[in-house]
């Protein structure tokens, strides 16, 4: 642990003395403000987004000239943030893959593998997030990397909930809302309510219809929160729009609506269920997501 009360030059003289044959780690401050950039691109909508993403294709090529692995690192990052807001999982895994392969320092190793596994989980490749999540986690409570740590937390207790493990998988995504929310990582906070209300949302499409080896596995707590689940879906869902709301974040608000709209729809309320997807449909267009932008236009034809 750090000590109490250090500021952030102490935890990363901590940081640097626990690497293996490190003596001392540098700050280099312009990575950190790239992942600024990276934030608002998830979120702005044209032309300004196109200016952020192009920071990534500006360290590139920086990196490249000056043989800095840590702007490679970020601008691969970065250029698959802006694919990954736009829905394109594959090329975003790509973009991943090949900044922790370029880096030469093991806490940006690990910085774009957090986003890798996010991209797995999504795409369906469940082992290989898990493997991948669970290093991240792994690493980070060796070297006290709470910036990582927690958000790993988070992701590997949603593929826990995807691949059936839901006691446990579910008190992983409540522990890192709790951290989200000490530290007031709001961002983080409402990328947990979204994943709590996706949940529980797929509960309700299901109507309690899992494989028997999930019921087995599961039926204490299936009995608990099947009959709560659509109340429970709609309670996270509102607290994930209205925390996006107060801080601008388009991307996640059109992505709460977007599954607000899914529960009202399955519940038989089409007047709430055609409002929600409007909003998604009209916010998704701001922010140029295109892959999510066709569900959310899909869903809208459906309730015409």
């Amino acid at each position: 642990m750090f000590p109490p009360g250090a500021n952030e030059q102490v935890r990363a003289r901590c940081v640097g003395e626990r690497q293996p044959g490190a003596k001392l780690l540098l700050i280099d401050f312009v990575d950190v403000d790239s992942d600024k950039w990276r934030q608002y691109a998830n979120e702005k909508s044209w032309p300004m987004n196109w200016v952020y993403r192009r920071e990534g294709r500006r360290l590139l090529d920086f990196g490249l000239k000056r043989s800095s692995s840590r702007s490679l690192v970020m601008g691969h990052y970065i250029k698959g943030v802006g694919y990954f807001s736009e829905g394109d999982f594959p090329a975003a895994a790509n973009c991943f893959l090949k900044a922790s392969q370029v880096s030469c320092d093991p806490y940006y190793f690990h910085i774009p593998r957090l986003l890798l596994g996010m991209c797995h989980t999504l795409t369906g490749r469940l082992k290989e997030a898990e493997d991948i999540l669970s290093e991240v986690l792994e690493y980070s409570n060796k070297f006290d990397t709470e910036s990582i740590g927690t958000p790993a937390l988070a992701m590997l207790g949603g593929v826990l909930l995807l691949k059936g493990k839901l006691k446990s998988g579910l008190k992983m995504v409540e522990d890192a809302q709790r951290r989200f929310l000490k530290n007031e990582r709001k961002f983080s906070y409402i990328m947990t309510e979204f994943v709590l209300g996706t949940f529980y949302l797929q509960i309700v499409l299901r109507n309690g219809e899992f494989s028997l080896p999930v019921k087995i596995k599961n039926i204490a707590f299936l009995v608990k929160h099947i009959p709560l689940s659509s109340k429970k879906a709609e309670t996270h869902f509102n607290r994930a729009i209205e925390t996006a709301k107060q801080i601008g974040a388009k991307g996640l608000l059109a992505q709460a609506y977007h599954g607000l709209g899914l529960l009202h729809k399955a519940k038989k309320r089409p007047r709430q269920a055609k409002e929600c997807m409007l909003q998604a449909v009209e916010l998704f267009e701001q922010c140029e997501a295109e892959v999510f932008l066709q569900k959310a236009k899909e869903a809208l034809a459906g309730l015409e």
